[in-house]
């Protein structure tokens, strides 16, 4: 029989609740839920300033705080005070199955060779499996080598549709260039 898939079968010590440790390259790196409107701006500038998206595209702490009494989930991802990942994910249902929405991951490019955001990624799709959810989905855009990559390469995602423009030719310009 095999082991159960958890957080302490892939590494994650948890330190309190809602909160892990993982030593990645002798460096160790805290993962935590965000709850709090204060803990949540941290994913709002992040979006600002890593992803480079503005105005109404920028999913707002004032949303976030209220995904976990809806079954989503924020998560960050530190060195020490470092804030260097933001992942966030809510809940959906098609029938008959209920899935995580990951809608956006963020690391910070001094980050992104430690592979915090595969970290990151499994310890969410774990949380959702510990909450109920039978699969995670999201988008993937094709023509970011390294977003394609990860999702499809390191995570082992399916590619099961093709929708051009989902969010919109304009959606996000400072990332995506309109």
């Amino acid at each position: 029989m095999s082991e159960q898939l958890t957080p302490a079968a892939l590494g994650f010590e948890r330190v309190a609740d809602g909160a892990w440790q993982k030593t990645i390259r002798d460096r160790t790196f805290t993962f935590r839920e965000l709850r709090t409107i204060d803990e949540l701006a941290v994913a709002e500038r992040m979006q600002r300033e890593v992803m480079m998206i503005e105005g109404p595209d920028v999913v707002m702490a004032s949303f976030l705080v209220v995904a976990p009494d809806t079954g989503g989930f924020t998560l960050g991802a530190f060195e020490g005070e470092r804030e260097l990942s933001v992942a966030f994910g809510y809940g959906g249902y098609l029938h008959p199955e209920p899935f995580l929405w990951s809608d956006f991951l963020v690391v910070v490019a001094e980050a992104r060779s430690l592979g915090i955001g595969f970290e990151m990624k499994r310890l969410q799709a774990l949380l959702a499996m510990e909450r109920g959810y039978l699969s995670v989905r999201w988008t993937v855009d094709p023509l970011r080598a390294a977003n394609a990559r990860l999702n499809l390469e390191r995570l082992g995602a399916l590619g099961v549709k093709y929708s051009r423009n989902k969010y919109g030719a304009d959606f996000a310009a400072g990332l995506y260039g309109g």
